[in-house]
């Protein structure tokens, strides 16, 4: 045992001798070498020294360049489907509050002409069938509709600048004199439909290219129950119209754009040869403005609250719904917030002509109206024909400065009312 101890401790001390005799002079060298270069892309995976049966993973497989562009095709095709989907039933709602302001357009005689937002550079765009009234722009500002009172009236849809226009609906049935209201998403109008025989009012639904036309409600003969000017709610869920009364006065009601859940609202009666109403423009709100007993009325659909606006009638909404103004013996408009305080404090738009009929105040032309005040699409303006029916009257809507006009060739017959023959386009931001 202790020989054997003595080998190798002898064994050991040869082993380290020799060791330390194998270094290389230059390993000092070496490592300063080596600090000083960069590392080889080949030495930067170990496992290009293994077998590659040893290190091949499907993650680490090259993909062709086709292979690539045929993935990234169908990402698209399959983001594109689910946006389709998406947006499938949805309704979409249009811009809410003030718009641009693009051109007025209006209805002089048998043409169609337009201005510049600040009545400037009057031109006529088309010309069109004498008669047209109803002249309305989509709420998306790019078509406007009219319908021709001739013997076979028409409803028309064209392009903003006057082109392309279609007919879509016609025929002896078509009611005159009534609004033409666009859907919120301008897809669809709502318009009357009279049963000739028996001169009772349907409303009717058609696309705006004159497909699926659909009466949603009709009225009753036996009843003596005629339906008539429907009006789109700004959210798209209800259409308002007007039904006559076996008591002689004319109810408000609503319905779905499907005719179904029709009611009547409990507002004031109104008399049959002043009707007027309007959606407040906010979505938000379920408010109506409407002339019952020679006053404007404003009705809550949620709370079921009437409140008096003043005496009057044509009562119109401002853009975002915060105020409202109607016609006296002069246009006024006020807040609506004020109202619901009980602090109302009407400002004047345009000068008063004084009392009796406004036609017999020529001294009045050029400087106040006669007739609904409509809004700009920015809310910052007013428009209205003047007493003599020769003029369009503009004017700030909160009272100030001075009023403009446009002249017109042909003037318009105040005695049948304005007849939406002044529209100012809107465009959304």
């Amino acid at each position: 045992m202790n020989a054997r101890n003595d080998v190798n401790g002898v064994l050991l001390d040869w082993l380290d001798e020799q060791v330390g005799r194998g270094a290389p002079d230059y390993l000092d060298e070496i490592l300063a070498r080596t600090t000083r270069s960069r590392q080889r892309p080949a030495w930067s995976s170990l496992e290009r020294w293994l077998p590659v049966q040893m290190t091949f993973t499907g993650r680490l497989a090259p993909i062709p360049r086709l292979a690539w562009l045929a993935a990234l095709l169908a990402m698209l095709v399959l983001a594109a489907g689910a946006l389709f989907v998406a947006g499938v039933g949805q309704r979409r709602l249009p811009h809410f509050g003030a718009a641009a302001n693009g051109q007025i357009a209006f209805i002089d005689g048998g043409n169609l002409r337009v201005a510049a937002a600040d009545g400037s550079n009057p031109r006529t765009v088309t010309p069109l069938p004498d008669g047209a009234e109803q002249l309305t722009f989509s709420p998306d500002g790019t078509r406007f509709a009219y319908r021709t009172t001739e013997s076979v009236p028409s409803i028309v849809v064209a392009y903003a600048d006057g082109s392309n226009p279609i007919v879509v609906a016609t025929g002896a049935s078509i009611g005159t004199g009534d609004p033409v209201g666009w859907s919120p998403d301008s897809r669809r109008l709502a318009f009357t439909k009279v049963i000739v025989a028996d001169k009772i009012g349907t409303i009717d639904i058609v696309d705006a290219d004159g497909s699926h036309q659909t009466q949603v409600i009709q009225g009753s003969a036996a009843e003596g129950l005629d339906r008539y000017r429907p009006a789109w709610s700004p959210d798209g869920r209800w259409i308002s119209f007007f039904s006559s009364e076996p008591n002689g006065y004319v109810a408000l009601n609503v319905m779905h754009p499907d005719g179904l859940g029709a009611q009547r609202l409990p507002t004031s009666p109104m008399n049959p040869q002043i009707i007027d109403m309007s959606w407040s423009p906010d979505p938000a709100q379920s408010r109506v403005v409407y002339v019952a007993g020679g006053y404007v009325k404003m009705f809550d659909l949620a709370t079921a609250q009437e409140t008096v606006i003043g005496t009057g009638f044509w009562p119109t909404w401002s853009p975002d719904g915060a105020r409202i103004a109607w016609w006296g013996d002069r246009v006024q408009a006020l807040d609506v917030a004020d109202v619901l305080a009980g602090a109302a404090r009407p400002v004047t738009l345009f000068p008063s002509y004084g009392s009796g009929n406004c036609q017999d105040h020529p001294e009045a032309a050029g400087k106040s109206n006669c007739g609904p005040a409509q809004w700009s699409p920015d809310g910052l303006w007013v428009y209205a024909p003047d007493v003599t029916g020769k003029s369009i009257l503009i004017a700030r809507s909160d009272g100030t400065g001075h009023v403009r006009s446009i002249s017109l060739d042909h003037p318009i017959n105040l005695a049948d009312g304005p007849g939406g023959l002044l529209a100012w386009q809107p465009i959304a931001p």
